[in-house]
């Protein structure tokens, strides 16, 4: 039994805060898990703080009063009268479990006290921590030392904590005798609604994150299915779109081989034209060489000269043509691009093109000019064949 002088004012500064665990599932593929290991009972009894919010203590935080706590960065302290604050960074994933190896080191710049007194507190709920001059101590059901007397400033003694307390009664008068597991005070903890509040509203959002979790399977599988019809249709366009360019290009062929058969008969008639006219002007020739003139007028080899340069002309470009058009169908044989567009050469350059070309013209047995060669490119650009 001892006497001590009561001095609540003085001495005594005694932070609560209401321990408030949200009833979780012992299994959540939502939430991630977070343990706290200590090996000394100064860790064991040591205050755990996540995000601010007080837990319990150390030993406490398992079961069902695990920590498991939404996915994303957390900040986990751990406080003790004398020692210096563990602190440290977690992200939680879901469905994981972390385990955390606390250490709690001594603060040196502590002194313990030399004359103390023992104060017992009756807090209802019964798990919540006590600050003694402005450092965690314990839970309640902790024996609280400290230095000098006690003595009330009030009939009633506020206490400021992150959820708000009040010392509703005192069930001791200055001089009196006290023991241990003596009742000293009863105190009211009006944060607990603000806490239940906030504590239902975690709960909801854990409720909408698990039920978005249990949809997302049907989610998935309802857009594998949109996306396997958008890959049918897309495949079915593009077998039509090859059908069409097979028959496309099977029409191009058969044009194509219409208009080499007619122009090697072509190339073969100019030949045969050339060959006779070369023919007709080397006897015209030989026959003004003899004395006399051979009976022929000088005019009248001009004429077959001019008859044969002629024939030859159509030859050139008749072969010319054949060319372009045996050209054309080895692209079409061997799955080349056969117009310009494809090429890259856009419409609206044609008209540059036909001014370029017919600014810079060039020997033809045919004669240039600007609309001829603008629609000899418009053609070319749509990929039809030569003399089409």
């Amino acid at each position: 039994m001892g006497r001590i002088q009561l001095n609540y004012g003085a001495l005594l500064s005694a932070w609560l805060c209401l321990l408030f665990v949200v009833p979780l599932h012992a299994k959540n593929d939502v939430l991630g898990e977070v343990e706290l290991i200590g090996a000394t009972k100064v860790e064991k009894t040591s205050g755990v703080w996540v995000d601010g919010q007080y837990l319990g203590y150390l030993n406490e935080l398992k079961g069902s009063k695990k920590i498991l706590l939404l996915p994303g960065r957390h900040e986990i302290v751990v406080r003790q009268a004398g020692y210096q604050d563990f602190a440290q960074q977690v992200v939680t994933e879901p469905g994981t479990k972390q385990v955390i190896q606390v250490t709690m080191q001594k603060d040196p710049r502590v002194q313990l006290p030399t004359v103390t007194a023992a104060v017992k507190l009756s807090v209802s709920p019964n798990r919540a921590a006590v600050f003694v001059d402005g450092a965690f101590v314990g839970h309640v059901d902790v024996m609280v030392s400290a230095q000098g007397t006690l003595a009330p400033e009030s009939e009633v003694r506020r206490f400021y904590a992150p959820i708000d307390g009040e010392l509703a009664d005192l069930y001791i008068a200055e001089g009196q005798p006290v023991r241990k597991d003596d009742v000293v005070a009863r105190l009211n903890a009006r944060g607990a609604i603000e806490a239940a509040s906030n504590a239902l509203e975690a709960q909801l959002k854990l409720d909408d994150a698990e039920r978005e979790w249990k949809q997302f399977p049907e989610k998935k599988l309802l857009m594998e299915r949109k996306i396997a019809a958008l890959k049918d249709q897309m495949d079915v366009e593009e077998h039509q779109h090859q059908q069409r360019v097979a028959e496309g290009t099977s029409k191009l062929a058969e044009g194509q081989k219409a208009q080499l058969q007619e122009a090697r008969s072509t190339l073969e008639n100019a030949r045969r034209a050339r060959d006779a006219a070369k023919v007709e002007l080397d006897r015209f020739q030989r026959l003004l060489a003899l004395p006399g003139g051979g009976g022929v007028a000088e005019a009248q080899v001009d004429a077959k000269r001019n008859a044969y340069l002629e024939a030859d002309g159509a030859y050139r470009v008749e072969q010319s043509r054949l060319a372009e058009l045996d050209f054309v169908e080895f692209r079409l044989n061997h799955g080349a691009q056969v117009a310009l567009r494809d090429l890259g050469l856009a419409e609206r350059d044609l008209d540059q093109a036909a001014d370029i070309a017919a600014a810079n013209p060039y020997w033809n047995p045919r004669a240039i000019d600007r609309p001829g060669l603008r629609n000899l490119l418009q053609a070319a650009w749509e990929g039809a064949p030569p003399g089409a």
